[in-house]
């Protein structure tokens, strides 16, 4: 869908196409009043450079390689740029928001649509200018992503090659860490069993400080008691002095609960040294057991590390095989496209040679037509020497002529009796064409030098059919009626000459329905004539040519006998 933009006034139109600042040209204001082909195609040529970079001489290359492949390049020399040059245009024009160029815009001009057009294109070269900056932002942050893109490659190949090292690092550190995972194995079981061992220590332990405490009370009971005794010693030295005898007896016997005493004193303090000495025991134990813990907290420390490292050179590894799948797949892909490239190259030089053959074909068929064309001329010679002779023979037939006008009044009178036929005939076609022809045709008939009408001479419009390379032009075309029609068949003639197989280079028409001694017949009326010569343009008859030049490129490349034709035809 194209976008409606303000169409500037003619001598805006100049101005901002003779700015250095946009296009340079030179050109004025009848140049886009009444434009020609020359000066539009050099305005779109100078749209091209301005905002594509494209100038003329680069498509000299595309050309060549284009002529050289097809099989009559001569005729091709001229539509082949201009097609090339529409292409570009049109393809500048639709980013300009034009959707309606067309090659007319280039090979016949009107003043209206080129104005359009060349508004369209003004208006975006006056955007692109507002634009340029962000433009160039763009462009600039472009060029910063691809350095990144760079710089991220490299550091790319540098994790590449820091995975390589920890992989290397990581087989020879490998039996290290099998031999750390045994010992960690071996400490963990020794660490179960010296917790084991803890726990019943643990128990003997409170078993001990239960006891230490029975102990601790009966040295605090033996201590009231020989408090008891020594107070019970003091009473008895206040008795001693009144019974001797039983102060002795009662000496004696807190003599024997003191030995007791002493020896059970004695015992308790052994057995508190034993216990102590086991305490103590108990304790250097329990610090080696927690060292021993301490050390299994590194081990599991530097086993979490030692998997963290594991972990992470596995995603490594995992990221290598990636990349290398990648690279196998690029590797694949690669392949495929040296294959296609050599199977392009193949098909070029395969082409190459059959172009090379063709080019022989035809220059053996130039050297027979040149042959031809001397013998032709030979004969021309002599045919030339030949109609001398019958001009002498013509100065004697002169008196035999006299002797025939009579003979030839009487054949005038009889066309003039059948001319009246022919006109009668002729003004009823003319009545059926206004009551009732096919839409897009005009036929009338000519003026005489006096100005008044001559009805065997007629001028038409023929449409091309749609569907059809013909379909955008109304060609001309001249109807001659013979005096003695419907008897015999008009002859129809294009003005100027087209470009078909059917159409002698004079510009008749070669049709069945127009031969006396093919198809003609006097029922045919003028309607019927024009749409059969509308169906030969659609679908020419290869088997009656009458243009050589036409026909071969018809036969041989129907295609760029239709580009031709188009090119080389006049519409109305």
């Amino acid at each position: 869908m194209s976008v409606v933009l303000p169409a500037f006034k003619v001598t805006e139109l100049v101005q901002c196409l003779c700015d250095p600042q946009y296009f340079n040209l030179r050109i004025s204001a009848d140049d886009i009043n009444r434009p020609t082909p020359q000066v539009v195609q050099m305005i779109y040529a100078a749209c091209l450079d301005y905002f594509m970079g494209l100038r003329p001489e680069s498509l000299e290359a595309p050309k060549t390689l284009l002529l050289g492949r097809m099989q009559f390049p001569e005729l091709f020399a001229d539509s082949v740029p201009l097609m090339m040059f529409h292409q570009h245009v049109t393809n500048l024009t639709k980013i300009a928001q034009v959707d309606f160029f067309t090659l007319q815009d280039l090979t016949r001009p009107d003043a209206a649509r080129t104005r359009k057009i060349l508004s369209a294109l003004v208006n975006f070269a006056k955007f692109k200018q507002e634009r340029q900056a962000t433009v160039d932002g763009v462009a600039a942050r472009s060029e910063a992503l691809k350095e990144r893109r760079g710089e991220l490659a490299g550091e790319n190949e540098r994790l590449r090659s820091a995975t390589a090292q920890l992989r290397e690092q990581r087989a020879q550190d490998e039996p290290q860490a099998k031999q750390a995972r045994v010992e960690m194995e071996q400490a963990l079981s020794e660490l179960s069993r010296l917790k084991q061992h803890q726990t019943v220590l643990a128990s003997e332990i409170d078993k001990l400080k239960n006891h230490k405490g029975e102990l601790n009370k009966a040295i605090t009971h033996y201590q009231s008691l020989l408090h008891n005794a020594q107070q019970i010693g003091h009473t008895s030295t206040a008795r001693l002095v009144q019974s001797p005898d039983r102060q002795k007896r009662a000496i004696a016997d807190m003599g024997d609960e003191l030995a007791a005493e002493r020896a059970a004193e004695a015992g308790l303090e052994k057995r508190t040294k034993d216990l102590k000495i086991r305490l103590e025991y108990m304790d250097s134990f329990n610090n080696d057991i927690q060292a021993c813990i301490a050390v299994l907290n590194v081990i599991e420390v530097e086993q979490g590390r030692v998997d963290g490292a594991y972990r992470h050179s596995a995603h490594l590894r995992d990221g290598i095989d990636q990349k290398q799948k990648d690279h196998t797949a690029l590797s694949v892909r690669f392949q495929q496209l040296s294959r296609q490239v050599d199977n392009a190259r193949e098909r070029l030089e395969r082409t190459q040679r059959t172009a090379t053959e063709k080019r022989e074909a035809i220059r053996a068929q130039m050297a027979a037509f040149r042959s031809e064309h001397e013998v032709i001329s030979t004969e021309r010679t002599e045919r030339r020497k030949e109609y001398e002779g019958k001009l002498e023979r013509n100065s004697k037939l002169e008196q035999d002529t006299r002797e025939l006008e009579l003979s030839h009044e009487q054949e005038m009178n009889a066309l003039q009796s059948t001319s009246g036929v022919a006109r009668t005939r002729l003004m009823e076609e003319k009545k059926m064409w206004r009551k009732d022809h096919p839409f897009g045709f005009w036929a009338k008939p000519m003026k005489g030098a006096d100005g008044t009408l001559n009805l065997l001479v007629w001028e038409a419009g023929i449409p091309g059919k749609a569907g059809s390379a013909w379909e955008h032009g109304v060609y001309k075309l001249n109807v001659a009626f013979p005096e003695d029609y419907p008897s015999k068949p008009p002859k129809c003639k294009f003005t100027p000459p087209l470009f078909h197989p059917n159409v002698y280079p004079s510009g008749t028409v070669c049709l069945s329905i127009l031969d006396e001694e093919k198809g003609w017949k006097p029922a045919i009326t003028l309607k019927q004539i024009v749409l059969g010569v509308q169906e030969l343009l659609t679908d020419p008859n290869a088997s009656d040519p009458a243009q050589v030049e036409a026909y071969t490129m018809f036969k041989n490349d129907k295609s760029g006998y239709e580009w031709v034709a188009i090119s080389k035809s006049h519409t109305i």
